[in-house]
């Protein structure tokens, strides 16, 4: 039997507000042959053409220099709220950042736009459509990052198996059994992690939307629990290669990374 222990979770502070049109690093910087790995990984997986890219990278660039050059001044809590109120209805209606977004937060004098995938045509298309001003700042990864992160697929008498060896490339979320077979009942929730192996054999993290409900449940000894990991293939196409699911549980007050591999297809 399943209870619920927790309670929603934000995973922000409060100014922050989620994209309305959500559906709910570990690089290594002293290694040299990393990071000419990564900038290789970026150009041949950038989802912009190398020169529509470095014509937005030119116009933003310019763009941006020129808003530095305007004199700074404080915004009022009530302006920044009618800012977020703004963005948040433009938003809703731009069709193209739909599911790219995470976040859009309020900061110390000025807003933060969280994208899940951080490419300059969709800071282009947030200017041109959703807002611009100089407050604006844009978060989020410009590539996948590497991810050394480990774990166990059974331990104790737990295990976590996913529901298909191979799951399409159309899924929006992919699915795995939780099971207790130990003596204790455990404690999980809905956070989790998914990497995928890129071209060169390097382990990434997944570019996807990891606002969840921070919720606990409890599976009981000899119970099981269906438990998932959303995609976002509109914000980062699902590349046709091997997963791992990174799940934590904790189990008589230790914690425990459990890890599932499939394939997508």
């Amino acid at each position: 039997m399943k209870k619920v222990i927790f309670i929603l979770f934000a995973l922000a502070l409060v100014s922050c507000r989620p994209s309305s049109n959500q559906s709910a690093s570990e690089s290594s910087a002293s290694d040299s042959v990393e990071l000419k790995k990564q900038d290789a990984w970026e150009s041949a997986h950038r989802l912009d053409s190398a020169e529509a890219l470095l014509a937005e990278e030119g116009n933003e660039h310019d763009a941006e220099a020129s808003a530095s050059n305007k004199p700074a001044r404080q915004y009022s809590e009530h302006e920044l709220n009618d800012i977020m109120d703004t963005i948040g209805q433009r938003l809703g209606k731009c069709k193209e950042l739909a599911g790219c977004i995470s976040s859009y937060c309020a900061v110390t004098n000025g807003i933060e736009v969280n994208f899940i995938y951080n490419t300059a045509e969709r800071r282009r298309l947030f200017r041109q459509k959703v807002y611009d001003a100089p407050i604006l700042k844009f978060v989020g990864p410009e590539s996948p990052i590497r991810m050394s992160k480990t774990g166990v697929s059974d331990t104790l008498g737990i295990s976590i198996r996913p529901t298909k060896d191979v799951f399409p490339l159309t899924a929006e979320a992919v699915t795995f059994i939780l099971r207790n077979n130990s003596n204790n009942e455990l404690t999980c929730g809905e956070h989790c992690e998914i990497a995928f192996l890129d071209a060169e054999g390097v382990w990434r993290k997944l570019p996807r939307n990891e606002i969840v409900n921070d919720i606990g449940y409890e599976v009981r000894p000899n119970g099981s629990r269906t438990v998932s990991g959303r995609l976002n293939p509109k914000a980062f196409p699902t590349p046709a290669t091997r997963y791992r699911f990174f799940y934590p549980i904790t189990h008589n007050g230790k914690n425990i990374m459990l890890i599932a591999e499939y394939e997508m297809r």
